[in-house]
């Protein structure tokens, strides 16, 4: 197929997500980003599609990590097109896309701090000159019934504009301990707590967990308005996720 300009979207979306997959990697087994960087252990990063079984990769440092998620992040960024997609919100669409690049370029800091600059450019990029936009109803949420997933659902509505990216997940998690309370950490993301309940007592591991979407935060953090996670994903197995 080589190379055509028909399908230069797709190519963005696809680099904007193996930056953001690396990204989460990083930030999830590596140190936070520092002077450190070029002497620390990063991850391997895959730029080729592998052809063999149980390959063995070079961690490498932490500095050629982030350089390689910024060149693909700058690479793609240009190629986004919204206008390739039905369902915008279920793609890496320019929102969420230049929303991750501001993120990223806080972590990616720099000597003299340039790195601040493009978190305000891609920043500015999504919020335009009205944040307001965006932001969560947090009352509005808060008055929701927790029941039959109204709450849940409605958190990560496509048709928020607070969601800038969605995608819909149903799983099953065999967790070989015992266990009320699980805790999630996902990038670059805030702990998220969820409440799991045993829907099967057998499983190679021990019972089966299903991670329930039930309300994930103390319902009086709503009432009165106070949004008590910011730039979180929500993991409601069995119902959708949502990036905010």
């Amino acid at each position: 197929m080589g190379n055509p300009q028909s399908l230069s979207a797709q190519k963005g979306d696809t680099l904007i997500c193996l930056a953001y997959n690396h990204f989460v990697l990083a930030t999830t087994f590596c140190k936070a980003y520092g002077r450190g960087g070029d002497k620390d252990l990063g991850i391997p990063y895959i730029k080729e599609p592998e052809t063999s079984v149980n390959p063995l990769y070079s961690r490498g440092t932490f500095a050629e990590v982030y350089k390689n998620v910024a060149a693909d992040l700058e690479e793609g960024l240009p190629l986004i097109d919204d206008n390739i997609y039905s369902r915008v919100k279920y793609h890496f669409n320019n929102n969420a896309a230049y929303a991750f690049a501001a993120r990223f370029y806080l972590y990616y800091t720099q000597p003299d701090f340039s790195n601040c600059q493009k978190v305000i450019n891609y920043a500015n990029i999504v919020l335009n000159n009205n944040a307001s936009q965006y932001l969560r109803d947090w009352a509005a949420l808060g008055a929701l019934s927790p029941n039959k997933n109204i709450q849940p659902n409605a958190y990560v509505d496509a048709d928020n504009p607070a969601n800038l990216m969605v995608i819909s997940a149903a799983s099953y998690l065999t967790i070989g301990f015992q266990t009320r309370l699980c805790q999630l950490r996902k990038g670059l993301h805030e702990p998220i707590l969820l409440l799991p309940k045993v829907v099967n007592p057998k499983g190679p591991l021990g019972k089966i967990i299903k991670l329930s979407s039930n309300p994930i935060l103390p319902r009086w953090l709503f009432k009165k308005g106070i949004p008590p996670v910011n730039n979180l994903i929500t993991i409601h197995f069995g119902a959708k996720v949502g990036i905010v």
